[in-house]
């Protein structure tokens, strides 16, 4: 079976005229490591993400990168700010699939921002980030991390 790269276009609301930003998969086969190239339609490229599949096995991660790394999302645990109690939960929601993240500066543990899946009828997500009351992070990207953290995880 032969799957396309995967490509995402995010517009600014439901008459999709206005092309806000678009998310495009650098290579087909990603075997350890996944890339994905974000591009605002006016300003060129953004910036990228990355992920390594086997970190996933411990905790789902993603950085991002304009041009250098800047911030990257960590899965949050069961249990939240219980250092010892993390990883574990964090494996264990890898087998439940239900994942939320927490963006950090890269390097760092100061928080940018919070993603978070809420339980409905259908889903719905929460990106919050006044945590990051510099705008380190540009809020374009931060939407197309908040997409990429839903696709990318294939939920």
């Amino acid at each position: 079976m032969d799957h396309p790269k995967r490509h995402v276009t995010v517009y600014t609301d439901d008459t999709k005229q206005h092309r806000l930003l678009e998310i495009e998969q650098d290579r087909k086969f990603n075997f350890i490591r996944a890339s994905y190239t974000v591009q605002d339609p006016t300003d060129g490229k953004l910036g990228r993400f990355e992920k390594n599949y086997l970190y996933n096995l411990l905790r789902r991660r993603w950085y991002v990168f304009v041009p250098t790394a800047i911030a990257h999302a960590r899965a949050r645990g069961l249990v939240a700010h219980v250092a010892d109690a993390s990883d574990v939960a964090a494996i264990i929601t890898v087998f439940l699939g239900r994942t939320n993240f927490i963006m950090h500066r890269h390097g760092e543990t100061q928080t940018l921002g919070e993603f978070n899946r809420r339980f409905t009828l259908f889903d719905k997500y929460v990106l919050d980030m006044s945590a990051d009351r510099d705008h380190a992070l540009d809020r374009r990207m931060a939407i197309a991390l908040g997409v990429m953290l839903d696709t990318g995880e294939r939920r």
